[in-house]
């Protein structure tokens, strides 16, 4: 799948789905200014995938849907920061713990294969400090902080694009 295909559904898709799970389930209405920029993102999404209609395959279709679900999942996971009424830290605690314990039982039940003991601490540090620290925490912590002091829409439109 293309790349461009990811960071564009990636990045216009998920402020449309808060847009409208919070008007679905919370009644919140949409202005006409923010209507018209989740639009023009939409159409945005369509006329790449669209354009690019020569190349599209089933595998690119059935990549492309499951794009648009990722993005109706971190809306849904957006919305449920919002909803939680749990400050930062410990959205985080409970995200790092419940991952913890998957990990652990998908290990465990061999779901998943593990490379874990065939490397050393040296080795797996720089991993741990930019996936486990910044990736599992801070980003959990500033994420669940941003859609705290901001409203779902923004912080969700506010992180898929600068996250590039």
């Amino acid at each position: 799948m293309p790349t461009a295909y990811m960071g564009t559904i990636l990045a216009g898709t998920p402020a449309f789905f808060v847009a409208f799970l919070a008007w679905f389930f919370d009644g919140q209405l949409i202005s006409k200014k923010r209507g018209f920029a989740l639009f023009v993102m939409l159409v945005g999404v369509l006329v790449m995938v669209v354009g690019q209609s020569t190349m599209l395959s089933k595998e690119i279709v059935q990549g492309v849907l499951f794009l648009i679900e990722g993005g109706l999942v971190w809306a849904g996971y957006t919305m449920g920061l919002r909803h939680a009424g749990l400050d930062s830290i410990s959205i985080a605690i409970i995200l790092s713990f419940c991952s913890f314990v998957i990990i652990i039982v998908l290990i465990m039940s061999d779901s998943v294969t593990t490379n874990f003991g065939t490397f050393s601490f040296q080795q797996a540090l720089p991993f741990i400090l930019i996936q486990g620290v910044g990736v599992g925490v801070v980003a959990t912590i500033g994420y669940s902080y941003a859609v705290n002091q901001l409203s779902s829409i923004q912080a969700s439109t506010i992180a898929h694009c600068h996250q590039d």
